[in-house]
């Protein structure tokens, strides 16, 4: 089946789209995969697949990837816990939140230097 070669206008091409492909994965993979595309911003599971299984440079092993993940979800919780202390500080309680505050300082320079390590290896 030949494909019809539409002109458009110059400022509107969109690359020219070959083949459609089929994957079949469980019902957990499956949700993994919108899981994963929407942690990276993509609304669209093809444009995902596409755009991550394309990208040059080596493959991520699952277990770097988990280790990864799980220091990214720390870093996360470290930033959410210093914008309650950074809350709690402007409310007039300086003292006990700059305790938490280097406290949680510590926890991003540890994570920091762990994610250092790992993508170092």
């Amino acid at each position: 089946m030949k494909r019809k070669n539409h002109s458009t206008h110059k400022s509107n091409t969109l690359p020219l789209i070959i083949k459609k492909i089929t994957i079949r994965p469980t019902e957990d993979q499956l949700a993994t995969l919108h899981q994963r595309a929407a942690s990276f911003g993509y609304k669209s599971l093809s444009k995902y697949l596409i755009e991550r299984g394309t990208r040059p440079g080596e493959m991520i092993e699952s277990i770097e990837r988990e280790r990864l993940e799980r220091l990214l979800f720390e870093v996360r919780k470290v930033g959410i816990n210093i914008n309650q202390i950074a809350r709690e500080m402007h409310r007039g309680y300086s003292e006990y939140s700059q305790v938490y505050l280097d406290r949680a300082m510590q926890q991003v320079e540890r994570v920091t230097r762990e994610i250092s390590e790992e993508v170092q290896a």
